[in-house]
Formats: C-alpha cells, sequence, structure tokens
C-alpha cells in the first residue's frame, strides 16, 4: 500500500504538480499555530477581563467604605461644632487656660474632644481610602495599557484631583484646635459629601453588564461619570431631586446658620431653615435675611441651585405626565368617535331643518299646528335661517383637515 501510495505522489511530481503530503502537513501546521496563537490570545483576554472585574469589586468596595467614612464624619460634624462653640464660650468666659480647663473640664468639653478624636480618625481612614481607591485606578490602567508598567501615583492622569482629594479629605479641626481658631472652619467637612457620586458610578448597574464590559473593552474607552449619573438620574428621577432639595434646606441651611451666629447675629435654626426654602423656590418673602458675608454668600449659590432643581422638577414631571403608546391610541379613538358622532349630528340636524321648511312649505304647519300666512313667512325664515347656520356647521366639521386630529397624529 505504501508503495502505491509513493509511486503516486512521484508521478505528481513528474508532471509539475506539487508534493501533497508536505503541503498538507505545511497547511496543518500553519492551523495548528493560529489556533494556538487565537487560543493563547483569547485565554488573556479573559485573564484580562478577570482581573478588570476584580478590580472593579474592589474599587465597588473602597467606595463604599468611602460613602460611609463620609457620612459618619458629615453627622458628627453637628454635634461637635454645638460642642466646641459651647466650649469655646465657656472658655473665653470661665477659664484662663486650657490646663485649668483639664483640671476641671465640663461635660460638654469632655464630649466634644471625643468626638473631636473620632473626627481625626475618620479623616486619617477617607485619606487612606482615597489613596487605596487610586491605586487601585493605577493597577486598572496598566492592565489596559493606559500607562507604563513601572508607573506610580505621581504619574496617574488624575494625579492632581487625588491630590485635591487628600487635602480635601483631611481636612477638619483636630481636638483643643478649636479653642484657639473658629470650629465653624469644622463646616469644610460637609464636602465629603462629593463621594455620593463616586459611589453611584462605581455602583451603576450598566458598568455591571458583561456585554456593555465588552464593548467597552473594545472601543479602549471608559463610560463618562456625567453619561453614569444621567442614567442614575433618569432611573430615579424624584428620589434624587427631594434628597438634594433636602440637603440644601438642612445641611447648606445649617451652614448659614453657624456663619451667622459667628458673625454675632443670631438667628434660630428653623428661620434660617424658612429661608432656605424660600429662597430656592423663588419666593423670597424677606422676613428673614442672611447677615454674614459667608451666609449671603450660600444665599445666593442657593437661589441659583433651587432654580436648577426647579427645572429639573418641571422637565420630570412633564416626563412622568407623558402618554404612552398605548394611552395615545386610546385617547385617538375616543377622539375619532366624539369626531364621527358630530359630523352625524350635524348632518341630521340639516336634514331635520329641511324637513321642517317642507312642512311649513306644503302643509302650512309647523310642529303639527297650522298657522296663518303671516306667520308661515315668518316661521319659514326663521327655519330657513337655522337651516343657514346647521349647513355651515356641517360643512365646518366636513371641511377640518385631518392633521388637526389628534387620532391622525397618534395612528401615523
Amino acid at each position: 500500500m505504501s508503495g502505491r501510495l509513493t509511486g503516486f505522489y512521484r508521478f505528481l511530481k513528474s508532471h509539475g504538480i506539487q508534493d501533497v503530503e508536505s503541503q498538507r502537513l505545511r497547511t496543518m501546521s500553519v492551523e495548528n499555530t493560529k489556533g494556538g496563537v487565537l487560543g493563547h490570545l483569547f485565554q488573556e483576554f479573559r485573564t484580562v477581563e478577570r482581573m478588570k472585574v476584580e478590580l472593579g469589586e474592589q474599587k465597588k468596595r473602597v467606595s463604599t467604605y468611602l460613602l460611609l467614612s463620609a457620612y459618619m464624619a458629615v453627622l458628627l460634624t453637628f454635634p461637635d461644632l454645638e460642642l466646641n462653640y459651647r466650649s469655646r464660650q465657656l472658655f473665653n468666659t470661665e477659664y484662663s487656660s486650657v490646663q485649668e480647663m483639664f483640671s476641671s473640664p465640663p461635660a460638654m468639653f469632655i464630649a466634644g474632644f471625643v468626638i473631636s478624636i473620632v473626627m481625626t480618625l475618620l479623616s486619617l481612614l477617607t485619606t487612606a481610602l482615597i489613596y487605596r481607591y487610586y491605586t487601585l485606578e493605577l493597577n486598572l490602567l496598566k492592565i489596559r495599557h493606559r500607562v507604563p508598567e513601572n508607573a506610580s501615583l505621581c504619574k496617574l492622569p488624575s494625579r492632581y484631583p487625588m491630590a485635591i482629594e487628600l487635602v480635601i479629605s483631611f481636612l477638619h479641626v483636630p481636638p483643643l484646635l478649636h479653642l484657639y481658631i473658629p470650629p465653624e472652619l469644622q463646616l469644610i467637612v460637609l464636602c465629603r459629601m462629593y463621594h455620593l457620586f463616586r459611589f453611584l458610578k462605581n455602583h451603576n448597574t450598566i458598568a455591571k453588564s458583561t456585554s456593555i464590559r465588552l464593548l467597552v473593552s473594545f472601543m479602549q474607552k471608559d463610560l463618562s461619570d456625567a453619561f453614569q449619573f444621567k442614567s442614575f438620574f433618569m432611573k430615579h428621577p424624584f428620589t434624587i431631586i427631594f434628597t438634594l432639595y433636602l440637603y440644601d434646606a438642612f445641611v447648606i441651611g445649617y451652614v448659614v446658620f453657624a456663619l451667622d451666629r459667628a458673625a454675632g447675629l443670631y438667628r434660630s435654626y428653623k428661620d434660617i431653615t424658612w429661608l432656605m426654602v424660600v429662597t430656592m423656590t423663588s419666593l423670597g418673602f424677606g422676613d428673614v435675611v442672611p447677615n454674614s458675608i459667608g451666609g449671603r454668600v450660600f444665599i445666593s449659590l442657593s437661589s441659583i441651585f433651587g432654580i436648577l432643581l426647579m427645572a429639573l422638577v418641571i422637565g420630570v414631571v412633564q416626563q412622568a405626565l407623558m402618554l404612552t403608546e398605548d394611552e395615545k391610541r386610546v385617547l385617538a379613538y375616543d377622539e375619532y368617535n366624539k369626531f364621527v358622532k358630530n359630523r352625524k349630528i350635524m348632518a341630521a340636524r340639516c336634514i331635520q331643518a329641511v324637513w321642517r321648511i317642507h312642512n311649513c312649505t306644503k302643509h302650512g304647519r309647523y310642529k303639527g299646528v297650522v298657522e296663518n300666512e303671516s306667520a308661515q313667512r315668518l316661521r319659514f325664515k326663521l327655519l330657513l335661517h337655522q337651516l343657514y347656520v346647521t349647513l355651515n356647521d356641517w360643512r365646518q366639521i366636513s371641511r377640518l383637515e385631518i392633521g388637526e386630529f389628534y387620532w391622525t397624529r397618534a395612528t401615523a
């Protein structure tokens, strides 16, 4: 058998045909090589995607911890500021030195001191979490080949925002320092609420989709923060608007209250809250006005913010009141039935008017009552006038263009 195959190959060679066996082996080798390369590339792609998913999950957890840390710091800001404000007043009036105050510390001073220590620990924790978040961001960029493998955080494209975040997250009034500087500086902790946007970005359901991640990976692009926030707003518009209203009315209202009190112009917190409400709704009764420069600045910003929120409310309400396709069909059917009914009624009235004129001219009676000649002429004129009016109404309905009816737009 092998001898016959060898003779067959020799015959092919003698007639100028290439070696079939060697060509077949060469083709199989190339195909195996291609399959090995494709398999290696596919395996590498799966490994990269798995690493991206793991880094994304870690960023999600870090963003959750950052939001919790920021919320705790914001919630502790209000009692910390109130206790430190009263401790400062007590220190200025009844004590001559810090040592004397430590020798017999009042209860509010101890409580404020403990809360300040917790605030310091939260600030350190937030700073460490931000450093960890940007480290994960750097590793993700290395996997996507956006930065060199040996790049550090100093080479990160977002290194300047990182530096600003580190400064903002650590700024606070440490323990005992409120005795020498205004305790209202603790309000800068409220700026940490921006971590909410990072939380929404990392917990967006669109970013979890495998198909979306595959598409973004091939495009070599990231989903922008604006796109993710807009998609979240489209899903939960009323929740976001209501939360922003409450934050502006109560949290920013407390900022105005603290700044006015620091300027020596005390007003109750409920009056300041009322001021924020009438400012955001553009009412502005003028019964309560801010007195400090900082309070006026925040009130001015709140008025602009309130106008933007009102525009969002109008847009959301308009979108909520939009009819669905099925509702449009129902409304179109109802309007079409009304149109046909009115046209039939006008036609019936025309026939009725003509019939009355016929009875009046031929039999000299109207509704079964026989009338004299003068009454007949007067009745004939009235019936003729009614006929003209009815014909005019019927012609107006009949001449209406089809585009003037809603049912034509809905079914088009």
